[in-house]
């Protein structure tokens, strides 16, 4: 794991501390939109979505984890 990445894994587990989140999942989501958020110009775009878009947006990467992570088990377990 590089610098940046470790970086990144710590404010994860800042994130996690400081909020209160129903799944791992939701933390995820979380985590992936403060990445997105902390790169240039993206904060600003973030911020002028609807807050019922960004809802839906983040259900539909929670989903987009969900499936990842079932298919990533199912699939070591097949194997």
């Amino acid at each position: 794991m590089n610098y940046e990445a470790k970086q990144e894994a710590l404010k994860v587990i800042k994130l996690a501390g400081s909020l209160e989140f129903k799944s791992y999942l939701d933390l995820a989501v979380e985590a992936i939109i403060v990445d997105l958020t902390d790169r240039g110009g993206l904060s600003d775009e973030w911020e002028m979505i609807d807050e019922d878009t960004r809802q839906e947006i983040k259900d539909v990467w929670v989903e987009i984890i969900r499936q990842a992570v079932t298919y990533n088990l199912v699939g070591h377990f097949a194997q």
